[in-house]
């Protein structure tokens, strides 16, 4: 065989192909953004619109997209006159942030009172690209806000709303706070502020991501489901996961990260339903080309998905590599483990540095220390949910459970916090950035890294058979 034809093998030139796709998505999302509708700013204005995403509570403020049909600006002449301001039709999008915390939700159409203002650029942070991405153009602050019809939005979407819902009053009755916004974050995905120094301690440990649906939630609901029906049979398994994941993805609202999970452990679940295994790295470049394809601004200015992709990239690529280094019985577990944290931390630690100005090296413990937890978080959130309202103590017995492990959690997060250590040099994000490129195009296209592997498994084997 020749040089070329062991380099030019049909998933290497398919892995080239996505990343010449993602390469020009990524260019055609630098394009100039479309005009931003001409909109009254810094004066009072009346908006009719639609809230189109799930509200997210936070401390100060209740926020959700508007998507605007009409607005008008009052004037002294109408006031005069005792006549309502001409409106004016739109189709723009603005980010709703209600401080009276009013009640609405999802599909709802209201008629806002309040002030216009442009995005800005907060230190590195583009927020005004982050919001474009979902055509965002402008902020309100809600002055007023009046429920002009209920319940207009998606059936689907308002019946997963609903249900999110529900699961929120459930938790607020049976756990404590900051307990309860711990709980709605990893199992349902609900963006509720912590209290200042909770959220503090989680942000020193680097284990704000736990705090949020990604894909380690749907890997772990995948192999729930797989220990589940796995006596019958693997397309019960895969049918079974694409019931569940979609359920899930609706329920806590379809974020990128989510969606991106989703798409590959349904696909990684449909090649194994079929006898065959699926190529890992080809299933994350084309699930991030179908993604960039439909908004192709989550390349650049979507944090949370990068942060996703970059920490899925190294955990497929680089993961083999130490578990090259293997060791036998329960220790090869725990093996794992630290593998899956470390990888996942080095190959997000470039852009988070780069992006926020400081990288805790505490976060490398931490994360070995939580990862466990959390499926037990969501095993025990779950049937707390279903089965906690069924006779009082039943709900105190999960309820504890739930809450000790939570209790842990936080325990955790104080420990790994209090570590003085921090990096702030951009000099160490560039550098690790340049090793990990390096390292991604070796195992991405290189004919060696296949090879190593399977040196690796055939003495692995080998090593096994002489051991039994």
């Amino acid at each position: 065989m020749t040089s070329s034809a062991r380099y030019a093998t049909p998933e290497r030139i398919l892995r080239v192909l996505l990343c010449m796709g993602i390469a020009l998505l990524a260019l055609w999302s630098l394009r100039p953004a479309p005009p931003v509708p001409v909109l009254p700013l810094a004066q009072p204005v009346t908006l009719l619109g639609q809230v189109v995403s799930f509200p997210e509570q936070r401390l100060s403020h209740r926020q959700a997209t508007l998507e605007l049909t009409h607005y008008s600006s009052p004037h002294w002449y109408y006031d005069w006159l005792h006549i309502p301001p001409p409106a004016s039709q739109t189709r723009a999008r603005v980010l709703l942030r209600d401080q009276r915390h009013n009640s609405w939700g999802y599909g709802d159409r209201l008629e806002i009172t309040g002030k216009l203002q442009l995005p800005t650029v907060l230190g590195s942070f583009d927020y005004r690209g982050y919001l474009l991405r979902y055509g965002i153009t402008h902020i309100v602050r809600a002055e007023e806000a009046a429920l002009v019809a209920p319940a207009e939005g998606n059936p689907l979407l308002q019946w997963a709303y609903s249900l999110r819902q529900w699961s929120e009053s459930r938790l607020k009755r049976l756990l404590p706070v900051p307990h309860r916004q711990l709980l709605s974050g990893i199992l349902l995905g609900i963006r509720e502020d912590l209290p200042p120094r909770t959220e503090a301690l989680f942000r020193h440990s680097t284990l704000q991501h736990i705090l949020v649906v990604s894909g380690y939630n749907i890997t772990v609901l995948m192999v729930f489901v797989s220990l589940l029906f796995r006596r019958l049979g693997r397309r019960v398994v895969f049918w079974s996961s694409v019931g569940v994941v979609l359920f899930y993805c609706l329920v806590t609202g379809a974020d990128a990260p989510v969606v991106r999970s989703s798409i590959m452990g349904l696909v990684a679940g449909w090649g194994i339903s079929q006898g065959r295994m699926a190529d890992m790295p080809n299933v994350l470049l084309l699930t991030v080309l179908l993604m960039a394809a439909v908004t192709p601004r989550i390349l650049l200015f979507d944090i949370g998905f990068q942060l996703s992709v970059l920490a899925t990239l190294g955990i497929i690529t680089l993961l083999p590599l130490w578990e090259g280094v293997a060791l036998r019985g329960a220790s090869r577990l725990l093996w794992d483990l630290l593998g899956v944290s470390l990888i996942a931390t080095l190959s997000t630690l470039p852009l988070q540095l780069l992006q926020f100005g400081v990288w805790y090296p505490a976060g490398l413990i931490a994360n070995v220390l939580i990862e466990p937890v959390v499926p037990l978080v969501m095993l025990l959130g779950v049937v707390l949910l279903l089965l906690g309202p069924v006779t009082p103590w039943l709900g105190y017995l999960l309820g504890a459970g739930v809450w000790s492990l939570l209790e842990l959690t936080l325990h955790l997060a104080q420990l790994t916090s209090s570590i003085p250590l921090r990096v702030v040099s951009p000099t160490v994000g560039y550098s690790v950035l340049g090793l990990l490129i390096v390292l991604w195009g070796w195992c991405l296209f290189s004919p060696g890294y296949e090879r190593l592997l399977h040196r690796w498994r055939y003495t692995e084997k080998t090593e096994a058979i002489t051991y039994e």
